[in-house]
């Protein structure tokens, strides 16, 4: 099964879109920077938001979310080929790795801040 951990240790810093899932029992660390957006962008001719609201709502292509995996593992220093990254996805479950991306797109969009910690943030902004 495939899961994601979102740890605030030396190894992943979720402000920095780093995190680590768990592929078919192995652990990976995953990173997805700026250009890692603008790569996922021009593959999919989407948006990083219009791909999460595609995923919500599932609308959402198995070549995206090879593409998405891929690019984040790679950018967490791992060197996956596609065949790899597609056997990977296979051996987990492809729901499983849907909520994968989710959960990956999610860390990158709120910078792995919680909702009370973005609520906080909003009312200082505000004051």
């Amino acid at each position: 099964r495939l899961q994601l951990k979102q740890r605030r240790s030396r190894m992943t810093n979720p402000k920095r879109g780093e995190c680590q899932i768990i592929l078919a029992g192995k652990s990976y660390n995953c990173k997805v920077n700026l250009d890692s957006i603008m790569r996922i962008e021009t593959m999919t001719q989407k948006s990083f938001l219009k791909i999460a609201n595609d995923l919500a709502s599932a609308d959402f292509q198995m070549s995206h979310m090879v593409f998405i995996l891929q690019t984040a593992l790679k950018g967490g220093g791992n060197d996956i080929k596609d065949a790899a990254m597609k056997q990977l996805i296979w051996e987990a479950g492809i729901t499983d790795a849907m909520q994968a991306v989710s959960e990956i797109m999610t860390q990158v969009i709120v910078g792995g801040e919680t909702k009370e910690e973005l609520g906080n943030e909003e009312g200082a902004v505000g004051a």
